[in-house]
């Protein structure tokens, strides 16, 4: 008896930016807001040790038209802080080096309206905040949906509808999949 060969083939990978639209480009520095041409684009500081997440959640970001500052732990975090205006902090609660907790504690000396998202696992307790801060503070459980994550962003930042409308529907198609 014959065998009969496999002819295996590799997944294509699909990444975000192959669904943008023609012209359309992802925004960095000094970008302003689809919806409001002129006005700086709000900025984000994503932190997460899990580098797969990060750049998701970063061109994710970008699309919506956010100005997205990246970094893998909480020192690291600390630094941008210190060099870049933020808007709102998203922070994984549970990394090495420094986790969500210790870094919002620490960012809120210098900062306390800095609004905080936190990113916790489905098994994380709710991070313990100190007390005496006014600052917004939201946590999202993973896992999440993207179009969940985008209005938390949205409601502490207080801006209407980032970016481009479009994208909306195609999120809300694929994760209804």
């Amino acid at each position: 008896m014959g065998q009969a060969s496999r002819v295996t083939r590799k997944p294509r990978l699909v990444r975000f930016t192959d669904n943008l639209a023609p012209g359309r480009n992802l925004h960095y520095a000094g970008a302003s807001t689809p919806h409001c041409p002129g006005a700086p684009a709000p900025s984000l500081l994503l932190v997460d040790d899990e580098a797969c997440i990060r750049e998701l959640l970063a061109v994710l970001f970008r699309r919506e038209g956010y100005l997205v500052y990246l970094a893998g732990h909480g020192r690291e975090a600390l630094r941008i802080l210190e060099e870049q205006h933020v808007d709102l902090l998203v922070t994984d609660v549970d990394m090495p080096v420094l986790g969500g907790p210790g870094l919002v504690e620490r960012a809120w000396i210098t900062s306390p309206q800095l609004p905080v998202l936190f990113l916790a696992g489905s098994g994380d307790a709710a991070p313990r905040l100190p007390k005496n801060s006014s600052a917004r503070c939201e946590i999202v459980y993973k896992p999440f949906s993207m179009l969940h994550l985008l209005s938390t962003v949205e409601r502490l930042l207080d801006v209407p509808s980032v970016g481009n409308p479009r994208v909306r529907p195609r999120f809300q198609r694929v994760l209804q999949h």
